[in-house]
């Protein structure tokens, strides 16, 4: 054989160049830039049939090959067929937990109020103390995770009010006559109304039997024959405490102590005080978180 002089050869010499051997057998021509992906038609050329077109489709996604990462196992057919999307379903466990978080809230606080508190008596009082510190962290959690802005877990729970009229009473109940137990369980008092309008209103009429919302009494741990002693001898204690006081947050928190009482004239005498400091207010922004409250307390007289 005589080697090509046209090009270097990776055979010694005497016998055919790389590139001779390539054009021979059609190598050459099936890996030119040119070539289509299966070759031309006719020609006798190497064809790949293992292509990229044809071969398997590689699991999971650039994410899980790069770090070599095993994919997750697809949800069963059963379960996504009850689903219009994953967003229905990450809503309904939203909404499972939420409900879960609130049910154990409510048993909490339940159990801290079971029982009244002897003044004499450090041991019960420390244990009441931590109950009730475990009942707020719950219905913090639970408050937050209904308001992450999903509007299908916010519209589907209807306990964020009474969530927040229960954490009011649990501050009231775990700081007595505290400035900073007040005015914390003011603000709670002031998302309920902010939650819905109504909140007061329903209460209202749940206290005389009517309509479909829980009274406020049957959430404590003594309820008993429609009422409830801790509730009533809290607001009771409050009432009373700020029955001198001339400041906004008293004169809020006597309107609702009285409401809750029944006792509608303090109620209204108080609201008509807390109005009058409002309007005085007016340019104070801090004073705006009270509009809401005062207006929720005055449609539920």
């Amino acid at each position: 054989m005589v080697a090509s002089p046209s090009r270097r050869s990776l055979f010694r010499e005497g016998f055919l160049s790389d590139f001779d051997v390539g054009a021979a057998s059609g190598f050459n021509l099936s890996i030119a830039p040119d070539t289509p992906l299966y070759g031309w038609q006719g020609l006798n050329m190497l064809r790949g049939e293992n292509t990229p077109v044809q071969a398997t489709e590689p699991k999971g996604s650039a994410y899980h090959r790069f770090f070599d990462l095993t994919p997750s196992r697809p949800p069963p057919e059963s379960v996504m067929e009850s689903y219009d999307n994953l967003l229905d379903l990450l809503d309904q466990r939203n909404d499972d937990r939420v409900a879960e978080l609130c049910q154990q809230a409510f048993d909490a606080f339940a159990d801290a109020t079971a029982s009244r508190s002897s003044p004499g008596d450090a041991a019960a009082a420390e244990e009441r103390s931590l109950r009730l510190s475990h009942a707020e962290r719950l219905f913090g959690a639970a408050r937050e995770l209904m308001s992450v802005g999903q509007e299908s877990v916010t519209s589907s729970a209807p306990e964020l009010p009474i969530l927040n009229v229960l954490e009011a009473h649990a501050h009231l109940e775990g700081s007595r006559t505290s400035g900073v137990a007040i005015n914390e369980a003011l603000l709670c008092l002031a998302r309920a109304a902010r939650c819905d309008p109504d909140t007061f209103y329903r209460l209202s009429q749940a206290r005389r039997n009517e309509g479909a919302e829980r009274s406020l009494a049957t959430y404590f741990g003594d309820y008993r024959d429609g009422r409830s002693g801790n509730l009533e001898r809290q607001m009771l204690q409050y009432v009373q405490a700020t029955t001198d006081s001339s400041d906004l947050e008293s004169l809020l928190l006597q309107a609702y102590c009285a409401w809750m009482l029944g006792d509608s004239q303090r109620a209204s005498r108080a609201l008509n005080e807390a109005e009058k400091t409002l309007r005085e207010r007016a340019a104070d922004r801090s004073s705006e978180n009270w509009n809401g409250l005062v207006a929720a307390l005055r449609y539920a007289l």
